[in-house]
């Protein structure tokens, strides 16, 4: 009966293990993707800005929110600030 425990306890210590080590993969591609995201998002704005100093066909207002949406809020913010993206009027 002993040997059973033992045996139980160490596949239930190598299952919690390898659910730890899953969970932090998933977590480091999460941070990959969401810093792939608002670095898109924040090139996105900049994009936007340029086009409309052209006066240019633009980056629809739904793709841009959707983007900061799917993660890229941070991005989306920065890109806004650095650009002045519909901040502010001449």
């Amino acid at each position: 009966m002993r040997g059973r425990g033992v045996e139980v306890s160490k596949t239930l210590f190598y299952i919690k293990n390898l659910q730890g080590r899953i969970f932090m993969d998933c977590m480091k591609y999460f941070g990959w993707y969401l810093a792939a995201v608002n670095i898109v998002a924040f090139i996105m704005y900049g994009i936007d800005k340029e086009k409309a100093r052209r006066g240019a066909w633009r980056i629809p207002e739904s793709t841009l929110i959707g983007v900061a949406f799917l993660g890229g809020s941070f991005g989306a913010w920065a890109g806004m600030r650095y650009f002045h993206h519909k901040t502010r009027k001449k």
